[in-house]
């Protein structure tokens, strides 16, 4: 895999994919980070090498959630759009061709 993240670390072991969310200490998402995963679920699945993925993350917590401290003001076109990107993110981890075991 040779693309790079900014969030997130991408790398295999034989035939699994890992994805590490590595914002600690409470890796708190936000719609950058759920494309990142996306980006790197879809790019597993392009892979004929790789037949599971594990999702990990650095830190105390695996994700305590959304990132609201940093979230951005928007208006109701922005927050549609951001609706949209989140469920893309979301919807790549049922929709893989491979398992998803997420390790705590």
């Amino acid at each position: 895999m040779s693309a790079t993240y900014k969030d997130i670390g991408v790398s295999s072991e034989g035939h699994v994919g890992i994805v590490e969310i590595q914002r600690p200490p409470h890796n708190f998402f936000d719609n950058s980070l759920i494309n990142q995963i996306a980006d790197a679920f879809e790019a597993f699945d392009r892979d004929g090498n790789i037949r599971a993925y594990v999702l990990c993350a650095q830190g105390k917590s695996f994700c305590a959630g959304a990132d609201f401290a940093n979230r951005p003001q928007t208006g109701a076109a922005d927050r549609k759009r951001a609706s949209r990107r989140t469920s893309r993110g979301s919807a790549s981890i049922p929709a893989s061709r491979s398992p998803t075991p997420c390790r705590a």
